[in-house]
């Protein structure tokens, strides 16, 4: 129990004298529950981060950095490529450990961005929140993610854009109705 001297907002409860104790049922309290949770990820594919890095992720990289433009079209990663390369040109570093450094922390965060998506779209479809949290979790520190987190890979990329567009096709199956060619 908490005392009395806790201001009373959205996330506590008032109880019978005059203490207050936490509700995590509110919605205020479960973002805060979820932006802790988003902060450990964050913070655990942080402490991941590698010198070591995959063939792939050797091969991505250098197409990235000091590839041409034909370098950068790769047949079964057509935005993955160029996209990088703007942002990796739009930094300071621009070539060496630098821009492997940008490329793999920008891939950090697009999984966090996915993360918390899989949270959304859990959530949009009416999983209660111990059970989308333990979901997501389970996504969160799966191998493959979490090791592809820390690479210059494309497909935690991908699982982002599956993410939204799943997301998008829910919101608009729950306003819209099902849709004709289901």
């Amino acid at each position: 129990r908490i005392s009395g001297a806790i201001p009373f907002s959205a996330g506590w409860k008032a109880e019978r004298r005059g203490t207050t104790r936490l509700n995590l049922h509110s919605p205020a309290a479960s973002r805060v529950l979820l932006l802790s949770f988003i902060a450990v990820v964050g913070a655990c594919y942080c402490q991941t981060i590698s010198d070591c890095l995959t063939e792939d992720s050797i091969d991505y990289a250098h197409s990235i950095v000091k590839g041409t433009v034909t370098d950068l079209l790769h047949p079964h990663h057509l935005l993955y490529n160029p996209l990088l390369a703007i942002v990796v040109r739009a930094t300071p570093a621009k070539e060496g450990l630098g821009a492997i450094a940008c490329l793999q922390y920008l891939n950090l965060l697009v999984s966090i961005v996915g993360v918390y998506l899989m949270w959304v779209l859990l959530r949009q479809i009416e999983i209660p929140k111990h059970l989308a949290l333990c979901c997501t979790a389970g996504f969160a520190f799966g191998h493959g993610f979490w090791a592809y987190s820390s690479q210059i890979e494309v497909y935690n990329w991908a699982g982002v854009f599956i993410l939204a567009t799943s997301i998008a096709w829910v919101h608009e199956e729950k306003t819209q109705g099902p849709s004709a060619f289901l």
